[in-house]
């Protein structure tokens, strides 16, 4: 967030839908769907899975935005989303960050894809 100036950062801020705890395994956002949604960890993990694998092919870890890039430009993921357990995650509502890049220099958009 500190490559954003002040009035960028609030803006994002404002799409702050909700935060959300979790005490077991949770999936958060299913394969092969657009993302309504963003997620920012705050603490614990998120686990990112492929059809076909019981076993995680990345990790996102707090402090790092997952779903960030296909939310804003509507792209489906081809990863399952599962919070662990002891998890929590910020969620940015993706209509709201979309339309935040519409209405944002391109250097903005160029930020935001880099965050997640």
């Amino acid at each position: 967030m500190g490559q954003l100036d002040v009035q960028v950062r609030d803006e994002i801020l404002s799409c702050l839908q909700r935060l959300e705890s979790f005490d077991e395994e949770t999936l958060l956002l299913p394969a092969h769907q657009v993302p309504s949604v963003a997620c920012l960890v705050s603490r614990g993990a998120i686990d990112l899975f492929e059809d076909g694998h019981t076993s995680p092919r990345a990790t996102i870890e707090a402090d790092s935005f997952y779903g960030l890039r296909d939310t804003i430009h509507g792209i489906p993921s081809g990863f399952t989303a599962v919070a662990r357990a002891g998890t929590t995650v910020a969620f940015f509502d993706g209509k709201r960050l979309q339309k935040l890049c519409e209405r944002s220099p391109e250097n903005v958009v160029a930020v935001l894809e880099r965050m997640g």
